[in-house]
């Protein structure tokens, strides 16, 4: 038990930027705070990242293969990205704290599907393995969300799988996005509603 507490915090010590070189693709001058954390499935996912930019997030990769693409001068404060398939954020965007971006469902709508999730999330917390380990993603619905240039994610929002969200616009504080946002488009509630268009 104590040389599993020393690797964590050892692991802990060592730069994102050095221990997920595998799957960590970055321009110059990105910077990632204490709290930045990348929760990778495995080597076969990716995380590519612009320049300028500054991380306070957690990248959570669950699924072989996913991928978050980054542009430039972009800034995610403590939020989570959870990705199972493709996440884009392009260039200019400012996401505030306690965002969720989701680009699943998380479990299938089947209640037999979500009770083998909950013993097989289980079985994984006791082997120290992640949580999505060996998941049949077959019957999860999933879908890549695209965040365009110049956007502003207002804090608690929650992006949900499928959306496109235009250039210049802005989600307002503790929305809840499921459908595609048009660019200059201002938005806000649960549901997300049109509040403004420029």
């Amino acid at each position: 038990m104590i040389n599993e507490i020393l690797a964590y915090f050892l692991n802990k010590s060592i730069p994102l930027k050095m221990r997920f070189r595998d799957i960590l693709f970055h321009g110059e001058n990105n910077i990632f705070s204490g709290s930045a954390d990348i929760l990778p499935i495995d080597k076969s996912v990716k995380i590519k990242l612009g320049k300028e930019s500054t991380f306070f997030c957690k990248f959570i990769l669950e699924k072989p293969n996913a991928v978050i693409q980054i542009g430039d001068n972009v800034y995610i404060g403590a939020s989570n990205i959870y990705c199972s398939t493709n996440i884009v954020i392009g260039n200019n965007v400012l996401i505030s704290w306690g965002v969720k971006i989701y680009d699943h469902n998380s479990h299938s709508l089947t209640p037999e599907d979500r009770i083998y999730d909950i013993r097989l999330a289980g079985k994984n917390i006791r082997k120290g393995h992640s949580l999505t380990l060996n998941k049949n993603w077959n019957n999860v619905a999933k879908e890549p969300i695209y965040i365009m240039d110049n956007v502003w994610i207002g804090m608690d929002a929650t992006i949900l799988k499928g959306v496109t969200i235009g250039e210049n616009s802005i989600i307002a504080a503790g929305s809840v996005v499921t459908k595609d946002v048009e660019p200059n488009t201002i938005v806000g509630g649960n549901p997300a509603r049109i509040i403004k268009k420029s």
